[in-house]
């Protein structure tokens, strides 16, 4: 195996995470490398080291301003979360609904004229057709139009906040 190899089993071999074969390996490569055998070494000081020493202890005031500034920044992360909300929220224009009740009041006009001469078998003519298709498009549009909507308040949010 190569040293870099090696140097990655050291590394694994500290947290137990080695199989026998990779134990092997690397026992066969630290016998004839001396400076993968040093790696190890100083890799095992630092940890008897960091194991015999105390942990820090830390001032008082120090944790409580560190809390205060942590319950600050979640107190303002909220406050933005719901301004985000209410923005998104939002009611839909009155442009929107004029442009909805006005398709709803053409497609009457439209459709209402037609309905009376629908027989059931009766083949539509090209105007029957046309008028269907409008039917179909202006539903369709009144279903979308929310997701439609979301998507651009959604695009226009992530904008403002770039």
């Amino acid at each position: 195996m190569r040293c870099k190899d090696i140097e990655r089993l050291i590394v694994d071999a500290s947290v137990g995470g080695l199989s026998q074969e990779e134990l092997r390996s690397s026992e066969d490569h630290l016998s004839s490398c001396s400076k993968c055998a040093r790696l190890q070494e100083g890799l095992e000081s630092i940890r008897v080291c960091l194991r015999n020493s105390s942990k820090p202890v830390l001032p008082d005031d120090l944790i409580q301003k560190t809390r205060e500034l942590c319950y600050e920044e979640m107190r303002s992360l909220s406050a933005k979360q719901k301004k985000e909300r209410r923005i998104r929220n939002h009611s839909i224009p009155k442009l929107i609904w004029a442009a909805i009740a006005s398709l709803i009041v053409i497609t009457g006009f439209l459709l209402l004229p037609l309905i009376r001469d629908i027989e059931l078998e009766q083949t539509f003519s090209f105007p029957a057709v046309v008028v269907l298709f409008f039917i179909i498009q202006n539903a369709a549009m009144l279903f979308f139009t929310p997701v439609i909507l979301q998507k651009f308040r959604s695009h226009n949010h992530h904008l403002g906040s770039a």
